[in-house]
């Protein structure tokens, strides 16, 4: 049996501070963090295995939170 996956692109929006989740047919859905959103998107999807991929920004903003040294560049 093969999963149905579904890919889900989130993005950071420095001003406000948010996640954003962008798909075809999704509502738009915006979180302060991480888990927060993928629960938003879950219960928007719950027929399929969502799958996050997240922006450069997203990823630099997930590694601050975490006190992950930051790469020169990537900012």
């Amino acid at each position: 049996m093969i999963a149905r996956h579904t890919v889900v692109y989130v993005s950071y929006l420095p001003p406000l501070r948010q996640f954003t989740a962008h798909r075809e047919g999704l509502p738009c859905l915006s979180a302060s963090t991480l888990p927060e959103l993928r629960s938003l998107v879950a219960e928007a999807c719950p027929e399929a295995k969502v799958v996050l991929s997240l922006s450069r920004a997203a990823r630099v903003e997930v590694a601050r939170r975490k006190g992950e040294a930051l790469q020169v560049g990537w900012v």
